[in-house]
């Protein structure tokens, strides 16, 4: 039987361009697991909260006169929108290219890699991280958080 995983040890990255380790690699159409390889990543430093980075779906239902139950069928599916968050560090290559893929419209691909070398790949839009985040006070950390509304079904690997 296999144990339980956690994120400990967990890394996210993002798809940076060759030699430009600040500046998203946007991906505009879905892509496979070869794709998505073949993209050159930087990790995002201090993650604190990977986020989750799983589908939903909509369940639907329809009522008819003649039955006692109502029908049901999946619905639309939801990529996921993790938020994921990090440990405030303005010399990041991953959380600078992070904030310039907030400042975009644009789709940026991702990269989550659990410690047993599991991963799924995906891609979606990136907002938030700009500014200071946490709770403010004097025992919290400034973090940058930021939510990303995926937009391809993950791709486990």
């Amino acid at each position: 039987m296999a144990v339980s995983q956690t994120y400990k040890d967990a890394t996210i990255a993002i798809a940076t361009g060759v030699g430009a380790p600040t500046v998203p690699d946007y991906q505009a159409s879905d892509l496979d697991a070869a794709g998505f390889a073949a993209l050159t990543w930087t990790t995002i430093s201090k993650c604190g909260n990977v986020g989750n980075w799983q589908t939903t779906q909509n369940i639907i239902s329809y009522d008819t006169v003649d039955v006692d139950t109502s029908q049901k069928q999946g619905g639309v599916k939801n990529a996921g929108d993790p938020n994921p968050e990090f440990a405030y560090d303005k010399s990041d290559n991953g959380q600078n290219a992070m904030v310039a893929a907030a400042q975009s419209p644009n789709y940026a691909a991702f990269r989550v890699t659990l410690a047993t070398g599991d991963l799924i790949y995906s891609r979606g839009k990136v907002a938030g991280g700009e500014g200071f985040g946490g709770g403010g006070g004097v025992e919290d950390f400034v973090v940058r958080q930021f939510q990303i509304g995926l937009v391809q079904t993950p791709v486990e690997v």
